[in-house]
C-alpha cells in the first residue's frame, strides 16, 4: 500500500493525498480479515446502483444521514453524470495482484465506461484498493476534456465482494472514481454545474456498485 500512495504523491496535490491515506487507514486490512480475492483472469460485470451520497439508500441510515462505511466528501465531486450514472455497467477483469497492507488485492483493466475513451494506461503500476483496482489511464471524454482516470472498489465492512448490495444496510464494495486535470489543461471544457474540478484540478466520487461474474 505504501507504494500506491507515494505513487499518487507524484501525481495529486497534498489534500487527496492526505484523504486517499485517511480512507486507506479506516479501511485498514488485517492479514486475519482478508477478503477472499476475486478470480485471476475472470470477467466480471460491474453495475453501478446509485452515487453513495446524502441521497443513497444502500447505507445504513443514521441522524447524519447515509453511512456507507467510509468517508464521501461531496465538495470533491466531479458533478452528477461526469461519467457514471445509476444503472450504468461496465466489465472489469483482474489481471495481476497486489500487496495491500498485508492482503493480496487485485489490479485490474476495465473494458470502455459510459463516454469515456480509454486512451492509454499509463507505465505507473498501481495497487488495488482493498477489493481490487485500475492503473491509472489518460482518458478523452470529448470536447477537450482530457485528464487521468483511476478507479478503486472499496471494501466497507469487508464483506464477500459478490454479495448482492441491501437497501438499509453496508454496501459490499463501493466505488471510487478519481479524474485529475493535467497542470497546464484548461478545465472548463470538463465542468458540469456542480463540479468542483476547477477547485481542485481532481475530483473524486463514489458509488454503490454490484459485482458479479459473467
Amino acid at each position: 500500500m505504501l507504494r500506491r500512495r507515494d505513487e499518487r504523491s507524484r501525481r495529486l496535490p497534498t489534500s487527496v493525498v492526505a484523504l486517499i491515506v485517511g480512507v486507506s487507514a479506516t479501511l485498514g486490512c488485517r492479514t486475519d480479515f482478508c477478503l477472499a480475492g476475486l478470480d485471476l483472469g475472470t470477467t466480471y460485470r460491474v453495475t453501478v446502483l446509485e452515487p453513495a451520497d446524502a441521497n443513497g439508500q444502500y447505507a445504513i441510515q443514521t441522524s447524519h444521514g447515509p453511512d456507507f462505511g467510509i468517508s464521501v466528501d461531496p465538495t470533491l465531486t466531479c458533478g452528477t453524470g461526469f461519467d457514471f450514472v445509476s444503472g450504468s455497467t461496465f466489465l472489469i477483469e483482474p489481471v495481476s495482484k497486489g500487496d495491500i497492507n498485508g492482503c493480496w488485492g487485485r489490479i485490474a483493466v476495465p473494458t470502455e465506461v459510459a463516454v469515456i475513451q480509454l486512451v492509454s494506461q499509463t507505465n505507473r503500476p498501481v495497487a488495488g484498493g482493498e477489493v481490487m483496482g485500475t492503473p491509472i489511464f489518460q482518458v478523452d471524454r470529448g470536447a477537450g476534456c482530457t485528464g487521468e482516470w483511476q478507479l478503486d472498489f472499496l471494501s466497507t465492512r469487508h464483506e464477500p465482494p459478490l454479495n448482492t448490495p441491501v437497501p438499509g444496510e453496508y454496501p459490499p464494495v463501493v466505488l471510487e472514481r478519481i479524474f485529475t486535470s493535467p497542470p497546464l489543461a484548461e478545465v472548463q471544457s470538463c465542468l458540469l454545474p456542480n463540479s468542483k474540478l476547477a477547485d481542485h484540478r481532481y475530483c473524486i466520487d463514489y458509488f454503490v456498485v454490484k459485482l458479479e461474474k459473467t
